[in-house]
């Protein structure tokens, strides 16, 4: 070797060493290494891998939000749920001394069938191959398909309590027929819609709601949440109650002030109803109480024995789920065209 090659060879050594400071520098540098070259690499041998998993990004599932899930009035088995509802009539009235013209007081009981307890399940299934796979990995596959049924149960659980299952004739809280939906007041700029609303046009809207349930109930349920649309609580958010005035605040903070007030954003409230061909989103304002809205379901998410078919191993889950239970149609106030 000249010396100006060995110089050369030095001055590389002494960078790489200070790059990297790795022993085997020399030894790739002056080609003593089996099966070391000056030539190109692979891709692969460049390619840094991320030991991290990035999942895709999911929806956010808030049925829970609106209303509590019940496994402990469903048996598990039953076909369908019921339940009475009591009522007190009668009133306690100025009488004659004779006492012979008792007004009557009473309790009238009525029941509430045909909502059905449906079975529902899903399964996941790995290879012999996926098996070899992930041990060669080290990854937990068996976890994340589990976690793969555990969602696509949440989602099930999602639709079921907003739109219902048309198949089994079940309702969902935004298309239930004893919620009747009212019309959104005109806006100043025309139409209904929140998009060329006011900040206080749209605290109108919400303050009727609001109104509409106290009415109806005679002051005797308080509404504090209200399901929207996604752009709808975009707008509500973004949008100043009074940008002309001294109130430097969102008609969602005046309005959560002003009624506490819970706003919660579901994707399927979007163009939810129907008048003459014409989709519209809603609103529906209602107080969050067991007595009045539940989820109910028979039996929770739950795995059964895995079982051998040929080279694949299944994995089965199963769950019974009656869906939303509506007590009191009275007690919401759905307003559309917003």
């Amino acid at each position: 070797m000249s010396e100006i090659q060995y110089n050369e060879t030095r001055f590389y050594k002494d960078q790489a060493d200070r790059i990297i400071n790795d022993s085997r520098v020399e030894a790739i540098l002056d080609g003593s290494v089996s099966g070391t070259s000056a030539g190109p690499f692979l891709a692969q041998e460049l390619e840094s891998m991320d030991k991290r998993v990035h999942m895709v990004k999911e929806r956010e599932l808030r049925f829970g939000k609106l209303m509590d899930v019940n496994s402990s009035e469903v048996s598990s088995g039953s076909q369908s749920y019921a339940w009475t509802q009591e009522d007190r009539t009668g009133r306690f009235l100025p009488i004659a001394s004779s006492g012979k013209n008792l007004p009557t007081v009473d309790v009238s009981t009525e029941k509430f069938k045909s909502y059905l307890n449906t079975l529902h399940g899903a399964a996941y299934e790995i290879t012999t191959q996926e098996l070899r796979a992930a041990i060669m990995a080290n990854r937990p596959l068996s976890t994340r398909k589990a976690d793969a049924i555990r969602r696509a149960f949440n989602e099930a659980r999602q639709t079921l309590a907003m739109t219902g299952d048309a198949v089994r004739g079940k309702k969902g809280l935004i298309n239930d027929s004893n919620i009747t939906p009212v019309v959104a007041a005109t806006k100043t700029a025309g139409g209904t819609t929140w998009a060329v609303a006011t900040g206080l046009e749209m605290y109108a809207d919400i303050a009727a709601a609001v109104v509409g349930v106290r009415n109806a109930t005679k002051n005797t349920v308080i509404p504090d949440t209200v399901a929207l649309s996604n752009e709808a609580y975009t707008l509500l958010m973004s949008t100043k109650y009074n940008p002309d005035g001294n109130v430097d605040k969102s008609v969602m903070q005046i309005t959560e002030e002003a009624f506490g007030i819970s706003f919660v954003p579901i994707s399927e409230m979007a163009d939810s109803v129907t008048v003459s061909t014409t989709d519209y989103d809603q609103l529906i304002c209602f107080e969050k109480d067991p007595l009045n809205l539940e989820f109910m379901q028979g039996l929770d998410l739950s795995q059964r024995p895995g079982q051998w078919v040929g080279l694949t191993y299944s994995v089965p889950y199963e769950a019974e789920l009656v869906g939303c239970v509506i007590r009191k149609p009275v007690c919401f106030y759905s307003i559309y065209g917003i």
